[in-house]
Order: structure tokens, then C-alpha cells, then sequence
């Protein structure tokens, strides 16, 4: 075996030496069929206008430099390009985490090779430390004491990577604030966000322990209608994606309506219908070619909710009035 693996540089340790964490089971996290993939081109740009864009609240999250301030006299066209980039900048700190499904845990058996059962107690990993492959491609294998050659399960593949290409931020251990238990705190204390920044550094993508503590906070968010919380935020896609996954969209559009945030209702009611073509509201949409408020009200009539069918009733007439009276005049 170590003539195969001479090509490449290899390092192996004895499992049973570390502290291995054992990914967390969870619960399915939807019921239903799928709906289009949140990386789906469309999805995207929706949850873009979505989650919006007010950079004082972008900026004022991230670090900043404590130097002395500087003043700078501009015409009035340098001071256009100046917050054309500072928009810029903070749409790129609105750059959305991926959602992923749940990844299946790896049962591949390589070789059984019975002339090493025995030869040890403990189990043996192999790790790839090319860095001409990335941490989900990279080959790590293990040897058992029964002689048997798999391929690593999740649990030993985030150990080995974690040892040899540690990320930055990333602890061996669960930060206390992202536990079942802990995470009652932060929330208590509108740290949404920390909580959400901290997971994606922590966790991949599509593993449970990173979907548990999302599915968290959104249950969270829209139980207590908190979504300004999230609102401007690059977490708020992930939000709107994971509330149209479950339909239920009643307290989000109470947000919108209430806050007279209408494009953004009618944008919402406009990713309804991509992801459920058939749902009776889109099927109506399309054969009698409404769109705007005239959409957004016949979804409120039939699904609702009815305080925020009340509110765009209102604003309907309101707009109506307006628009009489300026034809009188």
C-alpha cells in the first residue's frame, strides 16, 4: 500500500487519539416536494431585491478602522461616484451563504485486506494533503484493525481537514452560542446575525449542525416577527427561501404591508409563483394577466393574511383616488 500512495503526499495519525465529533442527527427539514434550487439564477435575483440594500446598515456591521477621519471636498459628480462604489461595496458584503440539502453520510469500502487484521487497535487515516484538491474532494481514507480500507466518514474527513488546513475562526470544539441550549441567549439578546455569521464560519453548508441552527433562527424570526433583524442583512435570502420552502409567507407579507414595503410584497408573491406554477394564485395570475398590486391582492384574498389584504385594499383606493384626482384636475 505505501508504493500507491508515494505519488502523493500522505500523512496518517490514530483516530482513537482524537476527540471526534460526531455529526448530529436532525430532523427532516422539509416537508414537501423540492422547490427550484436557491443557486437557480431566477431565485436569486429575487432574493436579491428582496433583501434590499441600506448601506449605513451594511457598513456599520462590519470592523471599523479607527483612524483619524478624513474630509474631502468633491463635485457634485465625484460625490455620485463615490456612493456608487460604497453601494458597491456593501452589495458585496450582501453576497448570500449557499443552502444546501443535508449531506448523506459516506459507506464505501475500498479493499479488505485479511493479512492485517490484527496488526493494531487502532484505526489508521490517510489524508491527501495536496493542495492541488479542495477540503470536499480531497481523498482520505481509513484502514481498520479488521484489515478493512473505506473511505472516511464525514465526522473523521472534518477532523483530518480541520487538523491539516484549519480555516480561520473555526474552533475544534462547538462554540458554546451555536449548541440547542446556548443558543437561547443570543436570541433572547436580537443576535441573529452573530449567530448566523458564527455558523457559517463553523459549520459546511450541508451539515446538519449548520441547517439546525439556521432552521433555528428563522423559525425564530417569523414566530416573533423580528425579520429587521435580518432585513438588509446578507442572511435574509436564506430567510425568504426557507419560509417559501414551507409556505408559510403570512407574517413575512405582514412585515412588508405593514412597512408599505409593496414591491417588495408583490416581488414575494412574484417567487410564489415561480416555485409553484400550479398553485391556483399563479395559474389565475397567468390567465388573467395580473401583475403588481392587482396580483398582490388576489393571492391576499385567497391565502392571505387579512390584515395585509386590509392594508393593500387601502393603499389600492388610495393610489385610485390619487389617480382621479389628477385627472380632474
Amino acid at each position: 500500500m505505501a508504493a500507491a500512495l508515494t505519488s502523493r503526499f500522505y500523512r496518517f495519525f490514530s483516530i482513537n487519539s482524537l476527540p471526534i465529533r460526531a455529526i448530529s442527527t436532525s430532523k427532516a427539514h422539509f416537508t414537501g416536494g423540492k422547490i427550484l434550487s436557491f443557486d437557480d439564477e431566477r431565485v436569486r435575483a429575487i432574493l436579491k431585491r428582496l433583501t434590499g440594500c441600506e448601506v449605513e446598515k451594511v457598513l456599520s456591521r462590519r470592523p471599523q478602522d479607527v483612524s483619524v477621519p478624513t474630509y474631502k471636498i468633491m463635485t457634485n459628480e465625484e460625490l455620485l461616484e463615490a456612493e456608487k462604489e460604497t453601494k458597491a461595496r456593501a452589495e458585496e458584503l450582501l453576497d448570500m451563504p449557499p443552502v444546501m440539502e443535508e449531506r448523506q453520510e459516506i459507506d464505501e469500502v475500498i479493499d479488505i485486506d485479511e493479512r492485517l487484521s490484527g496488526y493494531d487497535t487502532a484505526n489508521y487515516v490517510f489524508t491527501d494533503i495536496s493542495t492541488s484538491v479542495d477540503d470536499r474532494t480531497r481523498r482520505i481514507v481509513v484502514r481498520e484493525p479488521s484489515g478493512r480500507l473505506r473511505a472516511a466518514t464525514w465526522a473523521e474527513r472534518d477532523a483530518s481537514n480541520f487538523i491539516y488546513f484549519p480555516k480561520e475562526g473555526r474552533k475544534w470544539e462547538t462554540p458554546e452560542m451555536l449548541t440547542e441550549s446556548g443558543i437561547q441567549v443570543p436570541l433572547s439578546q436580537n443576535r441573529h446575525e452573530d449567530i448566523l455569521d458564527l455558523v457559517c464560519v463553523q459549520f459546511e453548508p450541508d451539515t446538519a449542525d449548520y441547517i439546525r441552527v439556521h432552521d433555528t433562527i428563522y423559525d425564530n424570526i417569523n414566530k416573533e416577527n423580528k425579520f429587521e433583524l435580518l432585513w438588509s442583512t446578507r442572511h435574509f435570502g436564506g430567510l425568504v427561501y426557507y419560509l417559501m420552502k414551507h409556505k408559510n409567507l403570512g407574517n413575512l407579507l405582514d412585515y412588508f404591508t405593514e412597512n408599505e414595503y409593496f414591491d417588495e410584497a408583490v416581488d414575494l408573491i412574484n417567487f410564489h409563483h415561480l416555485v409553484y406554477p400550479d398553485h391556483v394564485t399563479a395559474t389565475q395570475a397567468k390567465s388573467s394577466k395580473l401583475s403588481g398590486i392587482q396580483m398582490l391582492r388576489a393571492y391576499l384574498k385567497r391565502e392571505g393574511p387579512l390584515s395585509s389584504l386590509q392594508t393593500v385594499e387601502e393603499q389600492f383606493f388610495k393610489d385610485n383616488n390619487s389617480s382621479k384626482s389628477g385627472l380632474s384636475s
